[in-house]
């Protein structure tokens, strides 16, 4: 599972030069861990809402599906992805990811607790 520093605030997942709107409010945190497994990222557009920008450093076309490895432009941060099928990404392409927000897990960064909506 990928973990990002992110705070909760106001229906919103905010991290250093990103923002996520989310669809259900949690209970706002000064600090939370963002969990997102590697199979639950979307390809996006640059327009589209709640995007991550990524950098890809490492592409494994495994035929059923293909592996990244990816830092995001805004922080440096390293994210796993896996999407499905053979996908025509090179190393160095610059994409944009949608956490699929029905798989999103927070966590509170002091407890290690699960926040639930």
């Amino acid at each position: 599972m990928n973990f990002l520093a992110v705070t909760l605030n106001q229906g919103k997942i905010q991290s250093h030069h990103w923002q996520l709107s989310l669809s259900q409010p949690l209970p706002s945190v000064s600090k939370a861990w963002l969990g997102i497994r590697p199979e639950h990222f979307l390809l996006a557009t640059a327009d589209a809402e709640n995007t991550l920008p990524v950098a890809v450093d490492l592409v494994e076309a495994l035929g059923h599906e293909t592996g990244l490895a990816v830092h995001l432009t805004t922080t440096g941060e390293t994210l796993r992805v896996r999407l499905p099928g053979q996908q025509p990404i090179q190393r160095g392409d610059r994409l944009y990811l949608r956490p699929d927000p029905q798989h999103l897990h927070f966590f509170d960064e002091n407890t290690g607790q699960r926040l639930e909506p």
